[in-house]
């Protein structure tokens, strides 16, 4: 925790350490040898697993830097589906499916993480990420993934566009290697 505290300053670490789950997540990304580091940019996230590593943006939000350590730490110990490289004979929709389904399960783990937060007391998280809550206390992880589908990324593109893109994108590096 003191290396984070060096990267995100001593009220982060204090308010990850009222989340066992983050907690927990955190321990287990220092046990596999994970890095995690700030970049240029503001809310921006993501993880590179090759490289084992978690990036995120200098400028964030203090309310985005939390869950999207929360979320890119799912991305890291549990993702299973690859945005690098297809599985032979694996269609689009099969790839859309695996792709919409990890993002969800990565909105769920934040949310999880947001609730156990809130529940002690943490309460500076951003009108966007309160709406994703509220939502997720109503209609559980299936409206989570309804969302996610309607949902535009960092790049304003609706995930399931921007998930196709790379499906193409991969289909035509793989014909042309």
């Amino acid at each position: 925790m003191n290396l984070l505290k060096r990267q995100f300053g001593a009220k982060f670490v204090s308010d990850i350490s009222r989340s066992p789950t983050l907690v927990a997540d955190i321990k287990e990304i220092r046990k596999r040898g994970i890095k995690i580091r700030r970049i240029k940019g503001g809310d921006v996230a993501y993880t590179e697993k090759a490289n084992k590593l978690i990036c995120i943006g200098k400028n964030a939000s203090a309310s985005f830097r939390l869950t999207a350590l929360a979320h890119e730490a799912y991305h890291a110990l549990h993702g299973r589906q690859s945005i690098d490289r297809l599985q032979p004979g694996m269609t689009r929709r099969c790839f859309l499916n695996r792709v919409l389904n990890e993002e969800t399960d990565c909105i769920v783990h934040e949310l999880e993480v947001v609730h156990e937060l809130l529940e002690a007391g943490v309460r500076w998280f951003d009108r966007g990420t309160m709406s994703w809550y509220h939502g997720w206390r109503r209609g559980g992880r299936a409206y989570i993934r309804r969302r996610v589908a309607r949902t535009d990324n960092v790049f304003n593109e609706k995930f399931p566009d921007y998930y196709s893109r790379i499906y193409t994108e991969l289909k035509h590096a793989k014909k042309s290697a």
